[in-house]
């Protein structure tokens, strides 16, 4: 089956509940499910929520997932709903699985990240119509996007992190 995919601990911070209150709103003009990958002590309450909107059959929980990539390299798209995020490492390899993504414009790291790349769109942070909106907008783009594989590695591997933090020491 198709399905859009979402990995984050399940925790206030990364907001799964905006993302199932989003999906809720457009289930019937898309033939997707949604995968959220994590665990976390809003699990029961996000099932709970999941129940009362009788999503049963198109969202899942998994938690466990040893390898989720498989689950990277068969969504159709990676939506991220955080309220804030650090560096935001599932963007960057949502990128390098060549996925389009929608990100909620929250503090921190998501502007930065996606700025550079085609197939990624921001929504307002906890908007859930504007997540909805960017849902179905991104899952009507076409997929042929240039995702700069090159720009990926050279900007975010762990050399260029290296020689960043040396400059960064050394300056003081």
């Amino acid at each position: 089956n198709k399905y859009i995919l979402n990995i984050g601990r399940l925790e206030k911070q990364k907001n799964h509940e905006l993302l199932i209150k989003a999906f809720n709103k457009i289930k019937n003009l898309i033939d997707l499910s949604l995968i959220i990958i994590g665990d976390g002590k809003l699990k029961n309450n996000l099932i709970k929520l999941i129940n009362d909107l009788n999503l049963n059959d198109r969202v899942k929980i998994f938690s466990n997932i040893k390898d989720p990539y498989t689950y990277f390299f068969n969504s159709e798209l990676f939506v991220l709903s955080s309220l804030w995020e650090g560096f935001g490492l599932v963007l960057i390899e949502s990128l390098a699985c060549e996925l389009k993504i929608v990100a909620t414009d929250c503090p921190c790291s998501p502007r930065e990240l996606l700025q550079d790349f085609e197939g990624t769109v921001l929504s307002r942070n906890n908007d859930v119509e504007d997540l909805a909106k960017k849902i179905i907008e991104m899952l009507q783009k076409n997929n042929q996007f240039d995702f700069k594989r090159k720009y990926l590695e050279d900007k975010f591997s762990i050399t260029a992190n290296v020689v960043a933090y040396d400059k960064l020491i050394n300056s003081f």
